[in-house]
């Protein structure tokens, strides 16, 4: 009967290799190669509101609306003059005005001082609905003379002194009137002279919105 024998080297190389082969075998069990699933977890917490950030990052906040200022539109300013009072007056002053009438007066001018209490009263009934008086003069150094006409006719609406903004408008007569819109344009008929009550509503009734 003849026995196989083995080498002793090759005989630990086998034992080695059983008991690495079991090693393996045990650590494939044991993990299951099952991935961890870290963008599951990440977006659970982005949606529960609760610990929102990967360990290791942060969020960068973001602007919201109420973080972010607010842009205005500018205001539409298409003229801008001094009271005779002195103070600044500029369309944007009159945000809700749908017809501005901007009557060319002087102190000189008798016509012009005898409807200036129509003017008023137009003002007074149409302020309401949009409409806007300027009373605008060009004489110098009657400054006097122009606040007592206008205590003396009750006159509310603003009274302006004469600037490049509206010198295009006037004609060679007063008083001269020109209706323009809430963008300043001009609308209706340059009205050349005085009116009346009746005759100005009647007109400013037709160029209202």
């Amino acid at each position: 009967m003849i026995r196989q024998t083995f080498p002793v080297k090759e005989i630990r190389k086998r034992i080695l290799l059983f008991f690495l082969t079991a090693a393996v075998l045990v650590w494939c069990s044991a993990c299951g190669f099952e991935p961890a699933a870290p963008s599951d977890a990440g977006s659970t917490d982005a949606s529960s509101g609760e610990g929102g950030s990967v360990s290791g990052t942060e969020e960068i906040p973001t602007e919201t609306e109420e973080s972010s200022p607010a842009t205005e539109e500018p205001a539409n300013v298409f003229f801008e003059m001094e009271s005779i009072g002195g103070e600044t007056v500029r369309s944007s002053d009159f945000p809700d005005a749908k017809l501005f009438m901007v009557n060319f007066f002087e102190p000189w001018c008798g016509p012009c001082v005898r409807e200036m209490p129509e003017l008023e009263k137009l003002f007074e009934d149409c302020r309401e609905r949009g409409l806007v008086i300027l009373g605008v003069f060009y004489t110098e150094g009657m400054d006097g003379s122009v606040i007592e006409i206008i205590d003396s006719a009750g006159v509310t609406y603003p009274i302006l002194r004469g600037g490049p903004e509206f010198a295009g408008y006037q004609s060679q007569y007063v008083p001269t009137t020109v209706f323009l819109n809430a963008d300043g344009q001009v609308v209706g008929n340059q009205e050349i002279g005085a009116r009346d009550y009746d005759a100005w509503l009647s007109i400013v009734e037709g160029l209202l919105p």
